[in-house]
Order: structure tokens, then C-alpha cells, then sequence
């Protein structure tokens, strides 16, 4: 993946997690609402925390949207993560 996008000072960008709910056997994808998981491609040069590739939990409506060709990204500053996802 190839993005012409990079982040300044204490911005990410993040690939938005693609993410359905399933309840009682029935899927309901959760269009119109953003997704809180992404995954880290970019960061800019005052980022510390995290780092390219990984996951991440933000609130509901942070960032800014961008749109390339058809993958949604969030632009947000560092402080704006919630959490790091350990995979263990």
C-alpha cells in the first residue's frame, strides 16, 4: 500500500478498521458511524508513543477524513489514542 500522505508534527495517519457488529446471528455493519480502531501508516516527526503499524482504539468522532481511492484514513494528533492493542 502506497499513500502520498505524510503527517506533520504530532499527527497520525491511520487506516480506519473495518468493523461489523454480529448480534443474534445477524450481521449489522455499522454504516455511518466511524469505527474506533485503526491501524498506524504514517506518523509525523514529533510523534514518541506509537509507531508504524500499530493498532489503535480512538474516540468516535476524532480526526479528520480522508478519502483515497477507496480506504478511508483519520488524520488525529498522537494525543487523541485512547490505547495501544497488545496482541499477546
Amino acid at each position: 500500500m502506497s499513500i502520498n500522505i505524510k503527517p506533520t508534527d504530532d499527527h497520525l495517519l491511520v487506516l480506519q478498521a473495518d468493523e461489523e457488529t454480529q448480534k443474534g446471528g445477524i450481521i449489522l455493519a455499522t454504516t455511518g458511524i466511524k469505527p474506533n480502531r485503526g491501524k498506524v501508516i504514517e506518523i509525523g516527526d514529533k510523534v514518541s508513543v506509537v509507531k508504524k503499524g500499530d493498532q489503535i482504539v480512538f474516540g468516535k468522532f476524532i480526526g479528520e477524513s480522508v478519502t483515497v481511492e477507496k480506504d478511508t484514513y483519520l488524520i488525529m494528533r498522537e494525543t487523541e489514542i485512547a490505547g495501544i492493542i497488545i496482541d499477546k
